[in-house]
């Protein structure tokens, strides 16, 4: 009985360990991802359009994505212990690695005084190899508003938060293909 018991809960603490599995891993190059230098983060990309029932003004659309992005990028660059550079709109780099964060889908989320629900973003994640042009990483993933506080309760906070949550999950993926393996 005690070996059975010993062995379950080192299968329990053992499931803990390995990779990152956020995205959904469509194409990775393990070995190039590891030995890249540095990473430079493109402008999140939003790549639909915004449904007419929203009701939400082209500035205020544009003043969300600003702020979302602006969260997205200072994570990456302060919180990954990898060199993490932000390019700005239209720039290219010349070495390193591209990270390209393209977002297909937003749900909002929603507000009220007694219930809410987090913003959802269906995002696709590239990461290439500047030089070569090669894919690194390629894979989706589902960003979620994971606070709750005053700034979430407007459209614009839980778009934020849920650009950070993607971040974080960026981050988590570079840190763990850092390094010779």
């Amino acid at each position: 009985m005690g070996k059975v018991t010993l062995s379950l809960i080192m299968l329990l603490m053992l499931a803990g360990c390995g990779p990152p599995r956020f995205f959904t891993v469509e194409e990775m190059d393990e070995q190039a991802l590891r030995s890249a230098t540095a990473f430079h983060s493109k402008p999140v990309q939003w790549d639909f359009q915004r449904p007419a029932n929203w009701e939400i003004s082209d500035k205020d659309w544009q003043e969300m994505y600003e702020d979302s992005n602006a969260a997205y990028q200072r994570v990456l660059v302060t919180k990954v212990n990898r060199k993490v550079y932000e390019l700005a709109p239209g720039a290219g780099a010349s070495s390193g690695a591209v990270i390209d964060l393209r977002i297909h889908r937003i749900a909002r989320g929603h507000y009220s005084f007694f219930t809410w629900g987090p913003a959802t973003l269906d995002a696709k994640l590239t990461i290439t190899d500047v030089s070569s042009g090669k894919v690194l990483f390629r894979g989706s993933g589902v960003g979620r508003t994971q606070i709750q506080n005053a700034e979430t309760a407007g459209d614009g906070g839980r778009l934020k938060y849920a650009h950070t949550h993607l971040a974080d999950e960026i981050e988590a993926l570079l840190e763990y293909y850092s390094g010779k393996k």
